[in-house]
Order: C-alpha cells, then structure tokens, then sequence
C-alpha cells in the first residue's frame, strides 16, 4: 500500500468522522428536550462495595459523608441497610443527621422513606417524600438525637451505632439513583429558651423584595454544577419534562424566598386549549431534604394554561435550631447550601415537540445572618470522617478523590459518545456504498 493511499484513507476517515460529528450536533439539535430530561445528577461517592446491602442482619458501614447508591424497583432489590457509628461518646454525645434523596423514576411519580434504629431496633426516626411524573430530586432526612437539648440520656441518643434503612416505593423497571448524607453534629450548649424561635403557625409568606435588572441565569441539571443565586430577579428557560437547580449557601439566621412566574401559553392551534404540565417549585435543605415551607399560603406547583399565568412562591424559613427542639414553630435547622428545583411534570404521549416555558425567578436572601449556636465541640458539624465544618455542606471526600469520580463520568460519557459516532460512522459508511451501487 503506497503513502497515497495511506493519506487518502486517513482523509476518508477524517470525511467520515466530521460527518458523523455533524450528524450527531444535528440529532441532538433535533431533539432540543433530550438533555434537559435527564434526571438531575446527585453527587457522592460510591458506598463501599459498590451497592448497600439488601440483609438487615448485615448492613453497609457509612461514615459520615455524602454516599450514592442505586435502589431497585422490586421488593428486594428497593430497600438498602446501612450502620454508622457515631464519632462522639459519653456526656457529649451527639446529634446525628441522616438524609436520603433520590432523582426517582424518570418521568415516573415516585417516593422514598428512610428509617433509623438502634442495634437493638429501638425506633428513632422515620421520614418519607415523594415526587410526581418529572426528572427533579426531592429527599427526606431525620435527626436522631434529644428531642429537648436538655435530656441526653435517650436509647437512640446515647446508642453508638445507628441502623439506617432506605427504601425506594417506586414502581418501574429500572434502579434509582440514592444519595445517602450522613452528618454528626456536637451536643449544643445553648439553652433553647435563648434560642431565636423559627417561625410561627399561620405566618403569612414573606414576599421577596427584588430590585435591579432582570438577568438571565439558567439552572444546571446537576447539583455539583448548580450556579449561586443572590438576591435579585432572574430568567430561564424550563423545558416541559425537564428540571433545573441553583445554589444557595444560607447561614444561622437567614431566610430564602424565592417567586416563579409562568405566563400564558397558547396552542399552537387555535381550536385547542392548554392545560398542563404541572411545574413544581421546591428547596433542597443542606441534607437533601424537600423542605416544607413553614409559612401560611406558600404555593409550591402550579398547572400551566391559556387562561392565567403561573405564579409560585415558596420559602424555607429562618435557619434556627430552636423549631427542632418547640413544636410550636417551624423552620430549617441546619446552616449550608441549599437548592432551589424548579421542575416541570412529563407529559406522556404528546403528538408534538416539548414546550419551552419562560420563567422569571424572584430570589431574596432575607437577614445578615445571627450568632451560631455554642456547641460543645466546634466547629459543630462532622461531614467526612476527618472534615468538620460551620455548615451542613461538602461531601466530606478529598478533592484528589472528588476529581477521580467526576474524571469517571466524564469517561462515561466520552465513550457514550464515541459509540454513538463509530454508529452514525458506520451508517455514512453504508448509505456511500448503497450510493456507489
């Protein structure tokens, strides 16, 4: 074979790879809700040996740290064990924080629960959540620890070891992604009658007080990517059946109030009309939980139409660790970084393309932030086996390790790709030859 027909045969290749480049931009250009469907990416590492145990009698060990499993949808492949120890013993024992979030079935209404037990199955703590047809996250958590900042001498409190149990309700024919949020936080020193109280029942929602230009600032559909929201008003664009997420880091005193803004859509066809999908707007606590707004007429969904725009508002609440301790207020507990979702329901069998919905997002930070609480340890919070932190936040695994995980799916998705071109290289391929004959 001559060097000719060597350069000739590498050019032909290169013909065929641009060409499939090209097929492949114009596929995915082709079908602009691909993407944006794809359930929201969660973060965390592998639990140890690559799935959490499905015998109760032999539960994965955790330490405190962000963790991700993958939970069936049958009976026995849905529900994981896990046992954690705590770090803490004696007179300062601690509080442990346990969250469980999922992204769900996709496109699917789905649900999950969590429960926490001693060794001796002593009942601690339970807590469930659930989601409609769509791709957004949603999660619950739980605190096992005193209930009064005053008695610490509880079996769930003073147990070393803690069971923890996960199960994934949904029903389908694929296994969901779980990320399992594991937190040890100090015994707090601070009276709870010192405490600034959380918020009071029928509270009226807080509007948020926005002022400046409007800026475009599209959410991210993983929570690792998600941008930083402040104070201000904002516009994106949401794609029916899809879900985006925006950051917003919180400290001890602060309230997110955020407002979503949908106008009317018109059918394509005048003879029609429009009603749906349902668009849900939701906060992400630091521990992966969906969190109930604490105020009176908070909306959080919303069904689009032809007749009259949609209008959310929703807010967590000042963050304050008094409302875990009186039940007469309510609130978040936990300073960190918390999600704003935004997610709109799957619509099956539509004989057309996926709506583009406009949204403007009202966002307001109320509050310069208040004295933490005095723990007896500091900083408080225990979220890696060796990483306390002043906030519910971080994953609490190296940066080397982080940055090997994100290398990983980055591999996963280059081959994705790749086996996708080597198949439109070798279609291109096969409509030449058909040509040639």
């Amino acid at each position: 074979m001559s060097l000719g027909s060597l350069s000739f045969g590498s050019m032909r290749l290169r013909q065929l790879a641009a060409t499939a480049a090209a097929a492949l931009v114009v596929l995915f250009a082709a079908a602009p809700g691909q993407a944006a469907a794809d359930p929201i990416e969660l973060g965390g590492t592998p639990v140890p040996g690559g799935t959490g145990s499905t015998d109760a009698a032999k539960p994965t060990e955790l330490t405190a740290g962000v963790w991700i499993d993958e939970l069936g949808s049958d009976v026995a492949s849905g529900t994981h064990y896990y046992e954690y120890t705590r770090a803490s013993e004696g007179e300062e024992t601690s509080t442990v924080l346990v969250g469980a979030m999922t992204a769900g079935l996709p496109d699917l209404s789905d649900s999950i629960s969590l429960s926490v037990t001693t060794a001796d199955d002593a009942s601690c703590a339970d807590g469930n959540a659930d989601r409609g047809a769509g791709v957004w996250p949603f999660g619950t958590s739980v605190f096992v620890g005193s209930s009064d900042a005053e008695s610490w001498e509880g079996e769930c409190t003073v147990a070393r070891t803690l069971r923890i149990k996960v199960t994934h309700n949904g029903t389908g024919d694929q296994s969901v992604p779980v990320a399992i949020k594991i937190v040890e936080e100090a015994r707090v020193k601070t009276a709870v009658a010192d405490m600034p109280p959380g918020v009071k029942a029928e509270t009226p929602v807080p509007t948020p007080k926005v002022s400046g230009e409007t800026e475009p600032l599209a959410g991210a559909t993983s929570l690792a990517d998600a941008p930083e929201l402040t104070t201000g008003s904002f516009t994106t664009t949401l794609l029916e059946g899809g879900a985006q997420v925006w950051k917003v880091p919180l400290d001890w005193g602060q309230d997110l109030i955020a407002r979503a803004h949908i106008p009317t859509v018109q059918a394509e066809d005048e003879t029609l009309s429009v009603y749906g999908p349902n668009v849900e707007l939701s906060f992400l606590s630091p521990m992966g939980a969906t969190i109930a707004s604490p105020y009176e007429d908070a909306v959080g969904d919303g069904t689009v139409s032809d007749e009259e725009p949609v209008e959310l508002i929703n807010a967590t609440g000042p963050v304050r660790l008094q409302p875990r301790y009186d039940s007469e207020t309510a609130g978040t507990t936990t300073p960190g970084d918390f999600y704003v979702v935004l997610g709109a329901e799957t619509l099956t069998d539509l004989e057309r393309d996926p709506r583009e919905l406009p949204v403007t997002l009202d966002v307001e930070i109320r509050g310069d932030g208040e004295p933490a609480p005095e723990y007896f340890k500091e900083p408080p919070f225990l979220v890696g086996p060796d990483t306390r932190s002043d906030v519910v936040s971080g994953s609490g695994i190296s940066k080397a390790e982080q940055d090997a995980l994100d290398a990983k799916r980055t591999q996963k998705i280059i081959a994705a790709t790749a086996l996708a071109l080597v198949g439109l290289v070798a279609t291109g391929g096969g409509l030449t030859l058909l040509r040639r004959r």
